[in-house]
């Protein structure tokens, strides 16, 4: 499955999906060293969005994503961990192990937090593989550290964002320890299923719980997941998902697995992802009911720079082996606002690792979410979903089981699931 890329002169605008990618000249403070532009961090924007004025105050937390050392070597070893021939298949790497060889040096970090504290920002966290560093302050010391003004918009819907009106730079001493920046605008969000979840009383199907996978599948009887961890990654107060794993368990004859939730920010009180979280962690312990537990890893939003820090809790634990991520935005989005490139190098770790990620391809076809129908009837303008569109983790469609209750029973894949041939990322190994 990634975007075309189009040249553009200084000034122009590139206009995809309904976003604008806005590429201006970005000029150094005065008497600053000459400045180095930062890929994925031109400014983006909506069609129609109306221009609401500076916001100069407003406080802002952005990621800088460090790149890994010897990205050829990376590549080659992942390409063999696939491939039976290579004396290096399925030789994953542990996260100490991969830390020491690909990822950037103590230097590098040294480098970039201290001018980060030299240009008034607040160094909040460093990963600790060391690619990730999170820094706060207000919009206008964020700014003037990146040579860009930030403005507030307001979309059609009556909806607001927040972006950069320029392209950022850092000084040129940090150029190549910088590969993206995370967090420049408010645009850059992970969606749910585009349809609103029922109120009123849950009420669980009958004819397919997972017993009626397992049957309509024809699991083998002695693969029940005994022994592994497996991981969600999800989002919000997920006080009623927890409970509601138990009373599933308890109406379908299921063993109690443990549950962990893992946060991975501040707390949140959002419950508008419930229902997805109830069937991640539902489904996922009903088909492999003696699995030893469940990690349930909790961001504070489904913003990029929240995703992204929850990823990379998740592949430098290494705990669990497989996860699932039901959410998803616009590749071209994601490839905008560097969290295309930023997460990709999170989950190249976890493939090194042996950590397989299935991620939700999307419910409106091959479409943009940012203009989405109703569940399974695409709308908007094409474009697939990322991060199911990166080689690094397996993209999940939605199917539909026809016939019933008594089989013959047949299965056939949504008309609306997402996937599709990527314009930005490369093919890979693999394939």
């Amino acid at each position: 499955m990634g975007l075309v890329r189009r040249a553009c002169s200084m000034g122009a605008a590139v206009s995809l999906l309904g976003v604008v990618w806005a590429v201006g000249a970005s000029a150094s403070p005065a008497g600053a060293a000459p400045a180095s532009l930062i890929p994925g961090t031109v400014p983006t924007l909506v069609h129609g969005a109306t221009d609401l004025g500076a916001a100069a105050q407003q406080p802002l937390a952005v990621t800088l994503s460090l790149p890994l050392r010897n990205q050829a070597g990376l590549t080659s070893l992942i390409a063999g961990l696939t491939n039976p021939s290579s004396p290096t298949y399925h030789q994953f790497l542990t996260p100490a192990s991969f830390a020491s060889q690909f990822s950037p040096t103590s230097d590098t970090v040294n480098a970039v937090t201290g001018w980060a504290s030299s240009a008034g920002l607040a160094v909040t966290s460093v990963s600790s593989n060391r690619t990730l560093v999170t820094v706060t302050g207000s919009a206008s010391q964020l700014g003037q550290a990146f040579g860009v003004t930030f403005d507030s918009y307001r979309e059609t819907n009556g909806q607001t964002f927040l972006s950069n009106t320029r392209a950022a730079t850092v000084p040129a001493v940090l150029a190549g320890d910088v590969s993206s920046i995370v967090g420049l605008s408010t645009l850059g969000k992970a969606q749910l299923d585009p349809v609103a979840a029922p109120t009123g009383t849950v009420s669980f199907p009958s004819s397919y719980g997972p017993q009626g996978f397992w049957s309509f599948y024809n699991a083998p009887a002695n693969q029940t997941g005994a022994g592994q961890t497996i991981a969600v990654l999800a989002e919000g107060d997920l006080t009623s998902p927890q409970a509601d794993l138990a009373t599933f368990e308890h109406i379908y004859g299921l063993p109690t697995v443990p549950w962990t939730t893992i946060p991975t920010g501040a707390a949140s009180t959002d419950t508008s992802g419930n229902d997805e979280w109830d069937l991640d962690t539902q489904y996922s312990t009903g088909l492999a009911q003696d699995v030893s537990s469940l990690l349930v890893y909790d961001a504070p939003s489904l913003s990029d720079t929240d995703i992204l820090a929850e990823m990379n809790k998740w592949v430098t634990d290494d705990q669990a082996k497989q996860a699932s991520f039901s959410a998803g935005e616009c590749e071209a989005l994601a490839g905008a606002s560097g969290f295309l490139t930023s997460n990709d190098q999170v989950l190249e770790q976890g493939v090194a690792q042996g950590q397989t990620q299935f991620t939700a391809a999307g419910d409106t076809g091959a479409f943009c979410p940012l203009l989405v129908g109703v569940n399974g009837v695409p709308a908007g303008l094409p474009g697939t979903n990322y991060p199911a569109s990166s080689p690094y983790v397996v993209g999940v469609g939605g199917t539909t089981i026809l016939g019933g209750p008594a089989p013959p029973l047949s299965e056939i894949g949504w008309y609306g699931g997402g996937g599709g041939q990527s314009l930005l990322e490369a093919e890979p190994a693999y394939q």
